[in-house]
């Protein structure tokens, strides 16, 4: 187990520093090719691409019956053992894949990505293969490997991308070639190194743990549907309402709050582990409520720098075709910082056990995003689908920071968090609609604000963490 009793807050810190090295690297990679992206794609076959990864991410939960979120919190289960957890999960695998198959006439209906269907076929497949195998790695403690591994698939993308779009020019099929060929690498030396062929050697299917863990994990498919719908429906219904292309544009713009998302969800990998461990031997309200006012300030700090330079950092990050998407940023971050709230309080139903709240809070999100997109995409164009998300992830937010105080009591600075928002949301507001040296004066005043508000929240844990070292 990676958590130890005598300083939770550091071990938290440490969780998070060594899943770091395993997940920023894939990540960070993908934000520094998108200049090789936009100037090698063009908006419509940049879209393409995202619409292809978007299907994938929809099909991947019916096909697995979000088997995944069941091996990591049934992998952490001191009573179960792992064997048996990843042996069933390489058969819901295998089922999943047989499925994937069956269901690809389907897939070539899907006119958006005409002529690049048998791209959403293995890439379902394999994604869905890596994501299992590195969530139980995870869940056992090899972050040493989880690291590794990452930096191998990082590599073999970055060195494939480059190849096949400058070199061979290859273009849209370039782009997919590189994704199957480091998905692949990666697969391969998690099997070999992660004695994943022992590990079925020894365990066997149990189906009594197959059956709690079915049972875990059915209602997440309707959780991961319904992030998928917050998350990716903007994408198709821009490209159904407006063009491809403006769908292509949006996505763009939408990689700069999913580098936030990457940190946050950095942390969130530690965190589940400890609001697990936590939670199964005391239950301490105070740890939970301390980390996420530090969560909290420096997830706020984070959106408010990002915004202060998006414009001109746009103008140099991505091709010319594609420097419009800067004024989308702003309220994307913002959604993006209700969506790492949610994903916090998502770890407390993890905890306990209880994913039928977490479903029911991204199903009534998902519909509102759905309601508000048919209307706004239409009247407004992208920014109306910047909104709807923005609103959906708020609802998530809200639903699970008053529902989950059932299974542990958050004391939040309440004052601290709704001051933050609005200032937050002032400077998001501001940076569009302001002009020249005004708009950075203002957005700078405003980041210092923030700074001063939340500085107290990160000393806490700092002190926490100096008082374990010395």
């Amino acid at each position: 187990m990676l958590i130890r009793k005598e300083n939770k807050y550091y071990q938290l810190v440490l969780n998070t520093l060594l899943f770091a090295l395993g997940s920023f690297g894939s990540k960070f990679i993908v934000f520094i090719l998108m200049p090789l992206y936009t100037n090698t794609l063009t908006t419509e076959e940049y879209g393409i691409s995202e619409l292809v990864i978007t299907a994938t991410n929809l099909l991947i939960p019916f096909v697995t019956v979000s088997i995944q979120d069941a091996t990591l919190r049934f992998s952490l289960d001191k009573n179960n053992n792992s064997d048996e957890v990843l042996k069933n999960t390489l058969l819901i695998l295998s089922v999943g894949t047989i499925i994937s198959c069956l269901l690809y006439p389907l897939m070539r209906m899907y006119k958006a990505v005409d002529g690049w269907t048998q791209y959403l076929l293995i890439l379902t497949i394999l994604y869905m293969i890596r994501n299992a195998l590195s969530i139980y790695l995870k869940a056992i403690g090899k972050t040493k490997l989880y690291a590794v591994d990452s930096i191998v698939y990082t590599l073999l993308l970055m060195v494939s991308n480059i190849i096949l779009l400058t070199v061979f020019k290859l273009r849209l099929a370039g782009y997919f070639y590189g994704t199957i060929i480091s998905t692949v690498g990666s697969i391969i030396l998690l099997i070999i190194f992660d004695d994943v062929i022992q590990s079925c050697r020894s365990g066997k299917v149990n189906l009594a743990l197959l059956k709690s863990m079915i049972r875990f994990s059915s209602p997440m498919i309707f959780n991961n549907i319904s992030w998928w719908i917050i998350n990716s429906s903007d994408k198709v219904m821009i490209g159904y309402y407006i063009s491809t292309a403006d769908s292509g544009i949006y996505s763009v713009a939408a990689k700069m709050p999913s580098l936030l998302i990457t940190l946050t969800n950095i942390f969130n990998q530690a965190w589940i582990i400890s609001s697990v461990t936590e939670y199964d031997t005391t239950n301490d309200g105070d740890f939970y409520s301390n980390t996420f006012n530090s969560f909290n300030a420096m997830l706020i700090m984070a959106a408010s720098g990002i915004i202060l330079i998006i414009k001109p950092f746009m103008q140099i990050y991505v091709g010319h075709s594609f420097v419009e998407c800067w004024q989308y940023v702003p309220l994307l971050l913002l959604g993006s910082v209700f969506q790492s709230y949610a994903t916090f309080f998502g770890a407390i139903y993890t905890s306990a056990k209880k994913n039928v709240s977490v479903m029911v809070s991204t199903l009534v999100a998902a519909a509102i995003n759905l309601i508000l997109n048919a209307i706004l995409i239409p009247t407004v164009g992208i920014q109306g689908a910047v909104i709807a998300t923005a609103i959906a992830y708020f609802v998530v937010f809200l639903f699970r920071m008053l529902d989950s105080r059932k299974y542990v009591n958050i004391r939040i600075n309440t004052w601290k968090v709704l001051l933050s928002m609005m200032i937050l949301f002032g400077q998001c507001i501001l940076i569009i609609v302001t002009e020249g040296a005004r708009r950075y004066f203002v957005s700078a005043l405003l980041f210092c604000i923030l700074i001063c508000i939340n500085s107290n929240d990160i000393l806490k844990i700092v002190k926490a963490i100096k008082a374990r070292i010395l």
